[in-house]
């Protein structure tokens, strides 16, 4: 890392990277993620496990590198990393996502927990996006210009016989390569994700067969799109959901996508659904230890006899020393003096409770004079 002083300010310079090393993935990886032993603390995978089965889960699970996410907590679950690998193998990005335990994300005004480095602690956030890309983090101490991609681009390389299904959300990556084994699946990231159209990124596809799978809401713009690749070469098609007569006005409204369907079809065949452990974030418990022998030694202690509570002292009312006497009716009785007689400059009063405390600049002159009241 260079520093550099321009106009008397020290500005630090970074050095730049395209990718995010294995290195530095493990090494956020250790105090972010949780690895696929622990596939039933994610809700999304917990939701996979349920639906498609315990070994055909995690197995595909492993086969996309998904991770559970410590930054997001919903329904004593944790959220989901998907690591975004290039064509070539190298990590471009990790982004994270916040799910529910029915298997789908956490929206905008949804409860969710989410996890402030800065505190150190959980902060319920119902507003805002519950996805995010942790490069930046993960790479602090350079300036990483890599490019997203699709995510799942580097199986494109490992199954180079079979047609590619372009999708927009990881999790739909996921369930239709366990219902649809015959395709790649790849994920946007996002209607617009990775700028999917543009030709540096779509470069990928050139010499493959690709569908386009879009939600129900971004059918039209997909298809204005696959429209440009087809015009630059791309052997592209689209698949309409609407036209396959499984969708619903409501499923319309909903903007669902095709491993919805997928999901609906899988429990619809097993209503029942699959087994899977019941083990949550907060779950883990601490046993009682089993010392025989500190026991036994313990054991033979007296107990100590309870002290008797100490009586509080009530305290005792003293009438103050300048207080009038009971029998006091008036002024006169209490100085002796004919009231009509007085008079009151209030500048030199202190307190008539207090005859003695008369308020002067001299204690010297303080002695000839009287006290409160006087008589001219």
């Amino acid at each position: 890392m260079e520093t550099k002083i321009e106009n008397a300010t020290t500005v630090e310079i970074k050095p730049e990277i395209d990718h995010i090393p294995q290195e530095d993935f493990e090494r956020f990886a250790k105090r972010s993620l949780l690895d696929r032993r622990h596939n039933h603390l994610g809700a999304f995978q917990s939701h996979l496990i349920r639906t498609w089965g315990k070994e055909k889960a995690e197995a595909t699970l492993e086969e996309h590198d998904v991770w559970s996410a410590r930054d997001y907590r919903r329904d004593q679950k944790y959220g989901a990393a998907f690591i975004q690998r290039d064509i070539s193998g190298q990590i471009r990005n990790v982004k994270l996502v916040a799910y529910k335990s029915d298997g789908h994300r956490v929206k905008d005004g949804e409860d969710c927990l989410v996890y402030d480095w800065r505190q150190r602690a959980y902060v319920n956030r119902p507003e805002g996006n519950k996805a995010s890309l942790a490069g930046k983090r993960i790479m602090y101490a350079h300036t990483l210009t890599a490019r997203q991609c699709f995510f799942n681009e580097d199986k494109i390389a490992k199954y180079p016989n079979k047609a590619i299904g372009m999708v927009e959300g990881e999790k739909s990556v996921v369930i239709c390569s366990m219902a649809a084994p015959q395709y790649v699946w790849i994920a946007t990231g996002g209607q617009y994700g990775c700028r999917w159209y543009d030709p540096e990124v779509y470069e990928v596809f050139r010499g493959r067969k690709v569908t386009l799978f879009p939600d129900l809401d971004a059918f039209e713009d997909w298809k204005t799109r696959a429209e440009m690749m087809k015009l630059d070469g791309i052997d592209v098609d689209i698949f309409s959901l609407e036209a396959a007569g499984c969708v619903t006005e409501e499923d319309c409204a909903k903007g669902l996508d095709i491993a919805d369907y997928f999901t609906r079809l899988q429990q619809q065949q097993y209503p029942e659904g699959f087994e899977q452990e019941e083990e949550v974030v907060e779950a883990a418990s601490v046993k009682e230890a089993d010392a025989p022998a500190i026991t036994a030694s313990l054991s033979k202690l007296v107990p100590a006899p309870t002290p008797a509570p100490k009586a509080e002292p009530v305290a005792e009312r003293v009438a103050p020393t300048d207080a009038p006497p009971q029998s006091a009716q008036s002024l006169e009785e209490l100085y002796e003096i004919d009231i009509s007689q007085v008079v009151h400059e209030p500048r030199k009063l202190h307190s008539l409770k207090n005859p003695d405390g008369w308020a002067s600049e001299s204690e010297d002159e303080e002695k000839d004079k009287p006290s409160g009241w006087y008589i001219p």
